[in-house]
Protein backbone atom coordinates (compact mmCIF):
# COMPACT_ATOMS: atom_id res chain seq x y z
CA UNK A 1 0.00 0.00 0.00
CA UNK A 2 1.40 3.40 -1.03
CA UNK A 3 1.01 6.28 1.49
CA UNK A 4 -1.17 9.04 0.05
CA UNK A 5 1.49 11.65 0.83
CA UNK A 6 3.65 10.07 -1.89
CA UNK A 7 1.37 11.20 -4.67
CA UNK A 8 -0.71 14.05 -3.23
CA UNK A 9 2.15 16.28 -2.08
CA UNK A 10 3.62 18.35 -4.96
CA UNK A 11 7.28 17.67 -4.21
CA UNK A 12 7.08 13.89 -3.84
CA UNK A 13 4.65 13.59 -6.77
CA UNK A 14 6.98 15.59 -8.96
CA UNK A 15 9.92 13.40 -8.00
CA UNK A 16 7.90 10.26 -8.73
CA UNK A 17 6.97 11.52 -12.17
CA UNK A 18 10.54 12.57 -12.99
CA UNK A 19 11.87 9.14 -11.97
CA UNK A 20 9.33 7.37 -14.16
CA UNK A 21 10.02 9.56 -17.19
CA UNK A 22 13.80 9.88 -17.02
CA UNK A 23 14.92 6.59 -15.50
CA UNK A 24 13.55 3.50 -17.29
CA UNK A 25 14.97 1.25 -14.58
CA UNK A 26 12.27 2.46 -12.19
CA UNK A 27 9.52 0.23 -13.58
CA UNK A 28 7.91 0.02 -10.16
CA UNK A 29 7.44 3.78 -10.17
CA UNK A 30 5.58 3.62 -13.47
CA UNK A 31 3.35 0.88 -12.12
CA UNK A 32 2.57 2.95 -9.02
CA UNK A 33 1.62 5.95 -11.14
CA UNK A 34 -0.66 3.84 -13.35
CA UNK A 35 -2.33 2.25 -10.33
CA UNK A 36 -2.98 5.59 -8.64
CA UNK A 37 -4.23 7.31 -11.73
CA UNK A 38 -1.95 9.47 -13.84
CA UNK A 39 -4.14 12.55 -13.45
CA UNK A 40 -3.77 12.69 -9.66
CA UNK A 41 -0.01 12.47 -9.81
CA UNK A 42 0.50 14.87 -12.70
CA UNK A 43 -1.66 17.56 -11.13
CA UNK A 44 0.40 17.45 -7.95
CA UNK A 45 3.61 17.27 -9.97
CA UNK A 46 2.60 20.38 -11.95
CA UNK A 47 2.43 22.33 -8.70
CA UNK A 48 5.88 21.03 -7.82
CA UNK A 49 7.44 22.13 -11.11
CA UNK A 50 5.73 25.53 -10.97
CA UNK A 51 7.24 26.20 -7.56
CA UNK A 52 10.76 25.19 -8.49
CA UNK A 53 13.29 27.99 -8.88
CA UNK A 54 14.88 28.23 -12.30
CA UNK A 55 18.59 29.01 -11.93
CA UNK A 56 20.15 31.00 -14.76
CA UNK A 57 23.41 32.85 -15.24
CA UNK A 58 23.55 36.59 -14.72
CA UNK A 59 23.86 38.73 -17.80
CA UNK A 60 27.10 40.61 -18.47
CA UNK A 61 25.29 43.87 -17.74
CA UNK A 62 24.07 42.62 -14.36
CA UNK A 63 27.55 41.40 -13.41
CA UNK A 64 29.02 44.80 -14.31
CA UNK A 65 26.41 46.59 -12.20
CA UNK A 66 27.23 44.37 -9.22
CA UNK A 67 31.01 44.30 -9.43
CA UNK A 68 31.93 47.12 -11.83
CA UNK A 69 34.03 46.96 -14.97
CA UNK A 70 37.07 45.96 -12.94
CA UNK A 71 36.87 43.21 -10.32
CA UNK A 72 38.64 44.35 -7.16
CA UNK A 73 40.02 41.49 -5.09
CA UNK A 74 41.93 40.93 -1.88
CA UNK A 75 43.35 37.85 -0.18
CA UNK A 76 40.22 37.45 1.95
CA UNK A 77 37.93 37.88 -1.08
CA UNK A 78 39.84 35.23 -3.03
CA UNK A 79 39.54 32.88 -0.04
CA UNK A 80 35.80 33.54 0.12
CA UNK A 81 35.33 32.84 -3.59
CA UNK A 82 37.35 29.61 -3.42
CA UNK A 83 35.44 28.31 -0.38
CA UNK A 84 31.90 29.36 -1.41
CA UNK A 85 30.98 31.23 -4.59
CA UNK A 86 27.43 31.75 -3.38
CA UNK A 87 28.67 33.48 -0.21
CA UNK A 88 31.00 35.62 -2.34
CA UNK A 89 28.03 36.69 -4.48
CA UNK A 90 25.89 37.58 -1.45
CA UNK A 91 28.65 39.46 0.34
CA UNK A 92 30.49 41.29 -2.44
CA UNK A 93 27.89 41.30 -5.19
CA UNK A 94 24.63 41.96 -3.38
CA UNK A 95 26.43 43.59 -0.41
CA UNK A 96 24.18 41.61 1.93
CA UNK A 97 25.10 41.81 5.60
CA UNK A 98 23.85 39.69 8.51
CA UNK A 99 22.19 41.31 11.47
CA UNK A 100 24.75 42.13 14.12
CA UNK A 101 23.76 41.21 17.66
CA UNK A 102 25.23 43.04 20.62
CA UNK A 103 28.41 41.07 21.15
CA UNK A 104 32.17 41.43 21.07
CA UNK A 105 33.27 43.44 18.05
CA UNK A 106 36.13 41.36 16.60
CA UNK A 107 36.87 43.72 13.64
CA UNK A 108 37.27 46.70 15.99
CA UNK A 109 39.56 44.67 18.21
CA UNK A 110 41.63 43.68 15.18
CA UNK A 111 41.92 47.34 14.15
CA UNK A 112 42.97 48.18 17.69
CA UNK A 113 45.74 45.56 17.80
CA UNK A 114 47.08 46.54 14.39
CA UNK A 115 47.10 50.25 15.29
CA UNK A 116 48.89 49.66 18.60
CA UNK A 117 51.56 47.42 17.07
CA UNK A 118 52.09 49.80 14.17
CA UNK A 119 52.62 52.83 16.41
CA UNK A 120 54.82 50.85 18.79
CA UNK A 121 57.11 49.74 15.94
CA UNK A 122 57.29 53.23 14.47
CA UNK A 123 58.12 54.87 17.80
CA UNK A 124 60.76 52.27 18.59
CA UNK A 125 62.41 52.82 15.19
CA UNK A 126 62.49 56.58 15.84
CA UNK A 127 64.56 55.83 18.94
CA UNK A 128 67.19 53.79 17.15
CA UNK A 129 65.48 50.44 16.68
CA UNK A 130 64.66 47.46 18.85
CA UNK A 131 68.28 46.84 19.78
CA UNK A 132 68.51 50.37 21.24
CA UNK A 133 65.28 50.21 23.30
CA UNK A 134 64.88 48.07 26.42
CA UNK A 135 61.79 46.08 27.38
CA UNK A 136 60.42 48.73 29.77
CA UNK A 137 60.76 51.49 27.21
CA UNK A 138 58.97 49.33 24.63
CA UNK A 139 56.19 48.65 27.15
CA UNK A 140 55.80 52.37 27.83
CA UNK A 141 55.52 53.05 24.11
CA UNK A 142 52.83 50.37 23.84
CA UNK A 143 50.83 52.01 26.64
CA UNK A 144 51.18 55.33 24.84
CA UNK A 145 49.89 53.78 21.61
CA UNK A 146 46.91 52.29 23.47
CA UNK A 147 46.06 55.68 24.92
CA UNK A 148 46.30 57.29 21.48
CA UNK A 149 43.89 54.72 20.04
CA UNK A 150 41.27 55.37 22.72
CA UNK A 151 41.60 59.11 22.15
CA UNK A 152 41.19 58.81 18.38
CA UNK A 153 38.24 56.33 18.45
CA UNK A 154 35.88 57.66 21.14
CA UNK A 155 32.72 57.19 19.05
CA UNK A 156 33.54 53.59 18.08
CA UNK A 157 34.19 52.62 21.68
CA UNK A 158 31.23 54.54 23.08
CA UNK A 159 28.88 52.70 20.71
CA UNK A 160 29.83 49.32 22.17
CA UNK A 161 27.60 47.63 24.79
CA UNK A 162 28.85 47.59 28.37
CA UNK A 163 29.86 43.92 28.19
CA UNK A 164 31.80 44.50 24.96
CA UNK A 165 33.60 47.47 26.50
CA UNK A 166 34.54 45.29 29.48
CA UNK A 167 35.89 42.50 27.25
CA UNK A 168 37.78 45.07 25.23
CA UNK A 169 39.48 46.53 28.29
CA UNK A 170 40.28 43.05 29.63
CA UNK A 171 42.23 42.27 26.46
CA UNK A 172 44.58 45.21 26.97
CA UNK A 173 46.97 42.93 28.84
CA UNK A 174 46.92 40.52 25.92
CA UNK A 175 47.94 43.35 23.56
CA UNK A 176 50.76 44.38 25.88
CA UNK A 177 51.96 40.76 25.97
CA UNK A 178 51.96 40.59 22.16
CA UNK A 179 53.95 43.83 21.99
CA UNK A 180 56.49 42.43 24.45
CA UNK A 181 56.86 39.28 22.34
CA UNK A 182 57.42 41.53 19.34
CA UNK A 183 60.21 43.35 21.20
CA UNK A 184 61.81 40.08 22.30
CA UNK A 185 61.86 38.80 18.72
CA UNK A 186 63.21 41.92 17.03
CA UNK A 187 65.63 42.79 19.83
CA UNK A 188 67.67 39.73 18.94
CA UNK A 189 67.03 39.66 15.21
CA UNK A 190 68.94 41.10 12.27
CA UNK A 191 65.68 41.85 10.51
CA UNK A 192 64.64 45.49 10.78
CA UNK A 193 61.06 46.76 10.26
CA UNK A 194 60.93 49.13 7.28
CA UNK A 195 57.19 49.40 6.60
CA UNK A 196 53.97 49.03 8.58
CA UNK A 197 50.53 48.76 7.01
CA UNK A 198 52.06 48.88 3.53
CA UNK A 199 49.25 49.43 1.05
CA UNK A 200 49.37 47.91 -2.43
CA UNK A 201 46.64 49.50 -4.49
CA UNK A 202 46.08 52.24 -7.03
CA UNK A 203 46.50 54.79 -4.23
CA UNK A 204 49.13 52.91 -2.22
CA UNK A 205 52.92 52.97 -2.13
CA UNK A 206 52.98 49.77 -4.18
CA UNK A 207 50.80 49.09 -7.23
CA UNK A 208 48.05 46.47 -7.11
CA UNK A 209 48.36 43.06 -8.73
CA UNK A 210 46.36 43.10 -11.98
CA UNK A 211 45.11 39.89 -13.59
CA UNK A 212 43.80 40.20 -17.13
CA UNK A 213 40.78 38.05 -17.97
CA UNK A 214 38.49 37.52 -20.92
CA UNK A 215 35.41 39.19 -19.43
CA UNK A 216 37.11 41.74 -17.21
CA UNK A 217 40.33 42.47 -15.36
CA UNK A 218 40.88 41.56 -11.72
CA UNK A 219 42.72 43.91 -9.38
CA UNK A 220 44.10 42.50 -6.13
CA UNK A 221 44.80 45.10 -3.46
CA UNK A 222 45.28 45.12 0.28
CA UNK A 223 47.67 45.84 3.12
CA UNK A 224 50.83 44.18 4.40
CA UNK A 225 50.93 44.43 8.18
CA UNK A 226 54.71 44.69 8.40
CA UNK A 227 57.74 44.33 6.15
CA UNK A 228 61.14 43.50 7.66
CA UNK A 229 64.46 43.60 5.78
CA UNK A 230 67.81 41.99 6.55
CA UNK A 231 70.81 43.08 4.49
CA UNK A 232 73.73 40.73 3.90
CA UNK A 233 76.55 41.34 1.41
CA UNK A 234 74.45 43.99 -0.31
CA UNK A 235 71.52 41.59 -0.81
CA UNK A 236 68.20 42.38 0.90
CA UNK A 237 66.21 39.56 2.45
CA UNK A 238 62.57 40.55 2.87
CA UNK A 239 60.19 39.13 5.46
CA UNK A 240 56.45 39.77 5.23
CA UNK A 241 54.60 39.65 8.55
CA UNK A 242 50.84 39.24 8.90
CA UNK A 243 49.23 39.75 12.30
CA UNK A 244 46.41 37.45 13.34
CA UNK A 245 44.14 38.46 16.21
CA UNK A 246 41.82 35.44 16.01
CA UNK A 247 42.23 31.69 15.99
CA UNK A 248 43.99 30.48 12.85
CA UNK A 249 44.60 26.92 11.74
CA UNK A 250 47.06 26.08 8.99
CA UNK A 251 46.28 23.15 6.74
CA UNK A 252 48.34 22.02 3.79
CA UNK A 253 45.13 20.83 2.13
CA UNK A 254 43.94 24.46 1.91
CA UNK A 255 46.58 25.11 -0.72
CA UNK A 256 45.11 22.41 -2.96
CA UNK A 257 41.71 24.13 -2.86
CA UNK A 258 43.04 27.66 -3.33
CA UNK A 259 42.27 28.65 0.27
CA UNK A 260 44.34 30.57 2.81
CA UNK A 261 46.28 32.27 -0.01
CA UNK A 262 47.20 35.15 2.27
CA UNK A 263 49.54 32.83 4.10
Amino acid sequence: EIPTIWYTQPQTAGMLLEMAQTQPAYQAVSQVIRSLGLKVVTEAAAKYHAARTVVTSLSAEAVQQLYGKNLYLSASRIDQYASCRCAFFYRYGLKAKPRRPAKYDAPLYGTFVHAVLEETVQEVMKRGGFSAVNAQQASDLTSQAIEHFFQSHPEDLAAQPARTAYLFSRNLEEVRAVAQELWQELNGSRFVPVQCELEFSEQGKMPPVVIHGEGCDGTISGFVDRVDVYWKDGVPYVRVVDYKTGAKQFRLSDILYGLNVQM
